[in-house]
């Protein structure tokens, strides 16, 4: 199984220009799962989940606890969708299967025509 990346933009990233301002995230196979509820998301969204607005405020949480920065990451994704999914939990009725979402898909934004050239102009919800 191949390794997955998923690159997130930081504001104050040392780096020269704007296009290497971001922090590559790596999953591996053990982290397969993670990194499909997270694959789909913007830079906003991930920085939200990891509960830092900086780059610099993530490495003195890395090193605060003594762990390598992508670690770190993905152990605070982790938690991050485990209490989003929690609060989104409700019963399922009997016999559907269905799977729950990440956001409701109405408050979103439509992101799955992007390169589409009629569905870029407005979101659709």
């Amino acid at each position: 199984m191949a390794q997955h990346f998923k690159a997130v933009y930081f504001p104050d990233f040392p780096a020269a220009t704007a296009r290497q301002k971001s922090l590559t995230l790596a999953f591996g196979t053990k982290t397969r799962e993670l990194y499909e509820g997270v694959r789909d998301l913007s830079s906003e969204e991930l920085r939200q989940l990891l509960g830092a607005d900086s780059f610099e405020s993530i490495t003195a949480a890395a090193q605060n606890e003594d762990l390598p920065l992508n670690t770190y990451c993905l152990r605070q994704i982790k938690q991050a969708l485990h209490q989003v999914r929690e609060r989104q939990r409700q019963l399922p009725l009997i016999g559907t299967d269905s799977q729950p979402q990440l956001f409701d898909p109405v408050t979103v934004t439509f992101k799955g025509g992007a390169k589409e050239p009629f569905v870029r102009w407005y979101p659709y919800l």
